[in-house]
């Protein structure tokens, strides 16, 4: 592809969806239907674990970079009640009242993306997510009217459930700089899956 079609910079969160992840009676993995979460400020997630190198005849001998996700923060305007419930593990009550408990279980989710590019949206979808619960709190308004966002920690670990072709645990997938057309589109109608090439 000429470089004139490929993104040079890419800025401006948005298109933020989320899909739990459903285990079955027969124990099968698969994903919700991507829910859209409006409302995205920021999100930072920087890798977890640290490149070990081992030294040996003078030279770096060994490197070991182990990838096991990601980790970080994500500010929304708002955290929906139905992602309280399905995701951080909250309770929703017979009034419409939702409610946390010492038995709230985080349940895990697929996070999708995208960032704007100057040529092309890059879309990214993380496998297994667990977000923390927010912190409470605001402010009394004054002159101006400042909203204040709420924020969550995420981490993105290895899927126990999600493997590639080589039975590796599936972390993370992004659209390339020539993604195919129709999976690019369906990217928040069906979490992505990576498919292997041939040969």
């Amino acid at each position: 592809m000429p470089d004139a079609q490929k993104n040079k910079v890419k800025y401006n969160l948005k298109n933020v969806h989320y899909a739990p992840l459903i285990i079955s009676e027969e124990r099968e993995a698969s994903y919700g239907t991507p829910v859209k979460w409006p409302g995205a400020v920021s999100l930072s997630l920087s890798p977890i674990g640290e490149m070990s190198i081992f030294y040996a005849d003078g030279i770096a001998y060994w490197v070991g970079a182990p990838n096991t996700g990601f980790s970080g923060d994500m500010e929304m305007a708002l955290i929906p009640d139905d992602f309280e419930t399905s995701c951080i593990g909250e309770r929703k009550d017979q009034k419409g009242m939702i409610y946390s408990s010492t038995g709230d279980k985080p349940k895990a989710f697929a996070l999708l993306f995208e960032f704007d590019g100057d040529v092309k949206a890059q879309r990214h979808c993380l496998y297994n997510c667990f977000a923390s619960r927010s912190e409470v709190g605001s402010e009394t308004k004054n002159e101006a009217i400042e909203p204040v966002t709420d924020k969550l920690t995420i981490n993105a670990t290895p899927s126990p459930y999600m493997l590639d072709a080589d039975g590796n645990s599936l972390i993370k997938i992004r659209s390339g700089d020539n993604p195919d057309s129709a999976a690019y589109a369906s990217w928040y109608t069906k979490v992505p899956m990576p498919v292997e090439s041939e040969g």
